[in-house]
């Protein structure tokens, strides 16, 4: 996979699915920026998986075409409010708050966006290529089929 990965947040979740991810070999750390509120959370990321450290979410969301939401589910639509304008047209973003809807997600995006609901199918990210498909995407999930 070539495409830019970012994360908005990186708790435990977050952690799990970025270090699937590298650890499956279909993305390279360098293909990867994260920001979260912590420089130090960041730079203990950089440091463990030499993965880039993003400014802000809105740089994130500018360079990455696959943007993961992993903050809390309490503060997912504010976060993606801020970022709607950043974010690429082609951008897929996949969040991982529980409780948090489609609907909510379409709204805090704030522009056209195709809608996509899946189930995961596996508790880590990366044990198969189309992981990315498996969970409660907003936009252009077929793209990255």
């Amino acid at each position: 996979m070539e495409k830019k990965i970012g994360f908005i947040g990186c708790g435990n979740m977050g952690k799990a699915i970025l270090g699937g991810l590298i650890a499956s070999g279909q993305v390279l750390p360098g293909q990867i920026w994260v920001y979260t509120p912590s420089p130090d959370k960041v730079a203990a990321l950089h440091d463990q998986y030499g993965i880039n450290a993003a400014q802000n979410a809105q740089e994130v969301a500018q360079i990455a075409d696959i943007v993961f939401g992993a903050v809390k589910p309490g503060i997912m639509v504010k976060v993606l409010s801020e970022i709607s304008s950043s974010l690429n047209k082609d951008s897929l973003v996949v969040s991982i708050a529980a409780g948090v809807t489609l609907d909510q997600l379409a709204r805090a995006l704030g522009h056209d966006r195709k809608n996509y609901s899946r189930h995961a199918e596996y508790a880590i990210a990366g044990q198969r290529r189309d992981d990315l498909r498996h969970t409660q995407c907003a936009g252009n999930a077929g793209r990255y089929s």
